[in-house]
């Protein structure tokens, strides 16, 4: 088993920026931005060219492993998953980059290769970081342990057991938050103080700050939550949160 994490197209740390390779903005410079970026003040425009740059790097880079593998002679016996811990909403949504609800922080790549999957087809399924795991158990032909709460993604694939009806995200550092999406909502909360990572890892009370109507509003523009007409929406969302 080899983890590599890369750690592009990830804002720099120490210059609060995304930083692409040299030519990023001349070559990337007139890329379309999605709507939420287009239609939210953010620094997107600053930065968007530079992330563009470092996919593509990043992109580059795996190919090279790919190559190498086949060179080596074990790619054909080789699980190949490429995902990522979290997006970037490039400050359109809080005052940094990530740790919010919205799809631009919380729906990530996720492709696989080799062993069962193979076919190189799209799976609408809804999947989540924790069913990872798993799967390289399963593919292994390991058991998967019964504390385990993760699903075999290559049995999703091939259709043999349904994705998850909900996947949950949890949000720290910037505030105590949980949120839950399906394919029609996205429903969030938070608990409305500055977050400890000492005393705030769960609280009592959490308020409803997002709700999204997914199959109409896919790029999250207009918040529901504090719309009377969707409150039984809301009773509905907050019972499956709970669970």
């Amino acid at each position: 088993f080899l983890m590599i994490s890369h750690i592009e197209p990830h804002h720099q740390n120490d210059e609060g920026r995304v930083c692409g390779p040299k030519g990023s903005r001349e070559k990337y410079g007139g890329y379309p931005m999605p709507d939420d970026l287009r239609n939210l003040e953010g620094n997107q425009k600053e930065n968007f060219a530079d992330y563009l740059g470092a996919c593509n790097n990043l992109e580059a880079n795996v190919r090279r492993l790919e190559e190498q593998l086949k060179k080596q002679g074990t790619w054909e016996d080789t699980i190949f998953l490429y995902s990522s811990d979290h997006g970037c909403h490039f400050k359109t949504r809080n005052g940094e980059y990530k740790r919010s609800c919205h799809d631009a922080s919380t729906h990530v790549p996720l492709m696989a290769h080799g062993g069962p999957f193979q076919g190189g087809h799209k799976v609408t399924d809804l999947v989540s970081l924790v069913d990872i795991p798993s799967t390289i158990l399963s593919v292994a032909g390991i058991e998967i342990p019964e504390n385990y709460r993760g699903i075999a993604l290559e049995k999703v694939a091939s259709g043999e057991i349904p994705g998850r009806e909900y996947v949950f995200s949890q949000i720290s550092e910037t505030k105590c938050g949980r949120c839950i999406r399906n394919k029609k909502w996205k429903y969030s909360v938070e608990s409305g103080s500055a977050y400890d990572a000492q005393k705030h890892a769960s609280m009592p009370y959490y308020y409803e700050n997002d709700l999204y109507d997914l199959e109409n509003d896919p790029y999250e523009l207009y918040n529901l939550v504090g719309d009377e007409s969707y409150e039984e929406v809301r009773k509905q969302l907050k019972g499956e949160l709970l669970d």
